[in-house]
């Protein structure tokens, strides 16, 4: 799978030009509403424990309390990344955590299912965590207008994009012939 082999995150996230493309999209989310609910709030910005934001010490920490069997733990191409394994309730999922040495705090977090059958489930999930998601023409149109940015052979995509007090939220489901990958992202964190 290309996203393993550490060129994926160099190449997308680490990018200048996907710094500012990012940086411009996220300042569009100054024109969503914005959820000022606290009980909303505590569903965004990570994964069950780990939070977009925290140290490298808090992560792991989290993936204990998490029961994630940590699988690798380098850093490599300007971040610290933190691979695992999670037993979670479709089926068992490949975990990545992604920490720049810049900013030192959790900026990304992956979630690999190992067959896009779980699609539907995992968008239904998703919806009912984080509201409806962005329309179908907003995913359709940044796909086309930047496939080159994202992992090659995708067939799908579905987003949302949230601010909840300090926390920007891009969530990405995207689907492939083989799996799924579920992204969480703070670009704040992306220095």
């Amino acid at each position: 799978m290309h996203v393993k082999d550490g060129l994926y995150f160099k190449k997308h996230y680490f990018s200048p030009i996907y710094k500012l493309c990012f940086s411009i999209f996220l300042f569009t989310l100054l024109a969503l509403p914005v959820i000022a609910d606290d009980s909303d709030k505590s569903t965004l910005g990570g994964f069950l424990n780990a939070r977009l934001g925290t140290s490298a010490e808090e992560v792991l920490i989290a993936l204990k309390k998490d029961n994630v069997q940590i699988t690798l733990d380098e850093t490599k191409n300007g971040a610290r990344q933190i691979r695992g394994k999670h037993k979670g309730p479709l089926t068992t999922n490949s975990m990545l955590y992604v920490i720049p040495e810049e900013s030192k705090k959790l900026a990304l977090i992956i979630e690999f299912y190992d067959s896009p059958d779980y699609h539907d489930q995992v968008i239904d999930a998703l919806t009912k965590q984080l509201g409806k998601s962005l329309d179908e023409k907003i995913a359709t149109k940044a796909l086309e207008d930047a496939i080159d940015k994202f992992p090659p052979g995708i067939k799908g995509l579905t987003m949302w994009a949230l601010k909840a007090g300090e926390v920007n939220l891009l969530v990405r489901v995207m689907k492939f012939d083989t799996h799924l990958a579920v992204e969480r992202l703070d670009a704040r964190f992306l220095q």
